[in-house]
Order: C-alpha cells, then sequence, then structure tokens
C-alpha cells in the first residue's frame, strides 16, 4: 500500500521509536523485522510527548 501511494521501497524510511515499556528482546524483535523485510533505510529515535499521546489513545480504543 505505502508502495503505491509513495514511490518505491528505497524511499522508505522507518523510524523505530522505543518507549520506556520496551524490552531489550522487543527492540532485538523489531530489528529482525527489519532485516526480514528488507528495509534499507531505518532510524533510532527517543520517543516525544505526541508519540506517547498517540500510542495512548491507540490503547484506550482497542
Amino acid at each position: 500500500m505505502v508502495l503505491k501511494l509513495k514511490g518505491s521501497m528505497n524511499d522508505f524510511v522507518m523510524i523505530i521509536k522505543p518507549s520506556s515499556e520496551s524490552t531489550f528482546q522487543n527492540f532485538v524483535d523489531i530489528i529482525d523485522e527489519v532485516a526480514i523485510n528488507d528495509v534499507k533505510h531505518y532510524y533510532i529515535s527517543e520517543i516525544e510527548e505526541a508519540d506517547k499521546k498517540d500510542l495512548l489513545q491507540l490503547t484506550v480504543k482497542k
């Protein structure tokens, strides 16, 4: 879906923002998925307050 809307996989950048609740195993799992899915460009960033609010809203909606 993203490919159809925005271009090729070479243009795709995944941003990984682990939260304080994330474990080292969560991090290892997501990096494994990055490798399995051949994501070419990714970076790891600190989670921001806006991200925390979004996560909280997603959790509450379930």
